[in-house]
């Protein structure tokens, strides 16, 4: 995505994708969870386009098609990196030793919901030309508000300066949050249920899903529930397509 020829890249190459690490939530939000189903699937033939996500921060920029983890879930995947080699046991072990921290994090989360929209992959085309997107230009951080798809870099949901168009309505919330999860995919590891339930890998939006204090027995509600599917149907969580 950083070379001023990605364009072409994503136009004449297919990604076949092989499971072959700890989380593999593109695989199973793919229903290919395991090497023996995506190598099928691949040879098979089946293709389906991919959203993916940019992030700028201060002058770095850089890309994603699964999701966007802070606080406890970003913890749990970070802090154990050096227990790969246990496969996703490792998410369990860490995850129980952060319910017994049970920490918070302050920050502010600002987002645009989707309004009045029921977002499927047929009226994804519609939903996307009605909203601003950002078209980034070479390799700097120069960028024009336009919904020309045809530029040299794939268009990208405006998340620059928005709060200056009188048409675009951020929501602001401020506080101590104990989780945060921006989904792109219905999965962000292979697990029975999808912790974005609502989410599906084309249909250009991005699931938010964020939990404020709570204590440790919601906690655990939480982390279980990113596994069997539950979590967003827990009192304590917000969850917005945006």
């Amino acid at each position: 995505m950083v070379r001023d020829d990605c364009a072409d890249a994503l136009l004449n190459w297919t990604l076949g994708i092989i499971p072959a690490g700890s989380g593999n939530g593109l695989a199973a939000s793919l229903f290919a969870p395991d090497a023996l189903t995506s190598t099928y699937a691949i040879i098979c033939g089946g293709t389906h386009p991919l959203d993916l996500f940019s992030i700028l921060q201060n002058r770095d920029r850089k890309y994603g098609f699964l999701s966007l983890a802070w606080a406890a879930m970003s913890v749990i995947d970070l802090e154990s990196e050096g227990y790969r080699w246990l496969g996703p046991l490792r998410f369990d072990i860490k995850g129980v030793a952060e319910v017994f921290t049970c920490n918070t994090y302050k920050a502010k989360i600002q987002y645009v919901p989707i309004e009045n929209e029921t977002i499927t992959r047929a009226n994804t085309q519609t939903v996307l030309a009605n909203r601003t997107v950002q078209i980034e230009q070479g390799q700097t951080d120069t960028t024009t508000t336009t919904t020309n798809t045809t530029a040299t870099k794939p268009p990208l949901i405006y998340i620059g300066k928005e709060q200056d168009q009188d048409d675009v309505k951020w929501t602001t919330l401020e506080g101590e949050w104990a989780f945060f999860c921006a989904c792109l995919t219905p999965k962000v590891m292979i697990a029975p249920g999808s912790i974005a339930k609502h989410s599906h890998i084309s249909d250009g939006t991005i699931d938010l899903i964020f939990a404020p204090q709570i204590g440790r027995i919601d906690l655990t509600l939480l982390l279980t529930g990113i596994e069997d599917g539950t979590v967003a149907d827990l009192p304590f969580v917000k969850y917005i397509k945006t």
